[in-house]
């Protein structure tokens, strides 16, 4: 897989990188956080089944948070305990451009969607319309939004989190 990045480097055209269900492990997911700051066209990153542990999640996310141009992200398949949730959550909250990410079949906690579900909506330029893998609702309402969001779509609870920034965006502009 090094080689692979290594050779990846600095690709202008590199638009989707599919490494899922390849087992790289925390060592790849290192690789990929090297070279992702490097390959500006890439936008499409899935990541799924591969074994990554919160060590190789949280050099990953790092380099998602710092991202301008990666839209989807699939980390399906990796098991993400409190410590890689609170690294997606830190990823979510500072990335603008992500539009999807899938989390689904990765046994995160409670706890861990409370982390990812925070990291969302403290972002004020979150571009999120798609994430998969736990009702959303259920963990924004944790966090004292309205309880009504608890029966809604994740992708209705975006678009709440998205509105209800360029609201308070156009009354601080008011003022």
């Amino acid at each position: 897989l090094e080689v692979l990045m290594n050779a990846l480097w600095g690709s202008k055209f590199l638009k989707e990188l599919q490494l899922d269900n390849n087992s790289v492990g925390d060592t790849g997911a290192l690789s990929v956080s090297a070279m992702l700051p490097y390959v500006e066209s890439l936008e499409n990153l899935d990541l799924g089944f591969n074994s990554i542990t919160s060590v190789g999640m949280k050099s990953l996310m790092k380099a998602v948070a710092e991202s301008r141009q990666l839209k989807s992200l699939s980390l399906s398949g990796n098991k993400i305990d409190v410590s890689a949730a609170k690294a997606v959550a830190f990823a979510l909250a500072y990335n603008k451009s992500m539009t999807a990410i899938f989390l689904d079949h990765c046994s995160i906690t409670q706890e861990g969607k409370r982390h990812i579900a925070a990291g969302i909506v403290s972002n004020s330029n979150t571009s999120l319309h798609r994430l998969t893998g736990f009702n959303l609702g259920a963990a924004v309402v944790t966090l004292g939004l309205p309880p009504t969001l608890e029966t809604w779509s994740n992708e209705t609870v975006l678009k709440f989190i998205r509105h209800m920034w360029e609201r308070e965006s156009e009354m601080n502009s008011k003022e």
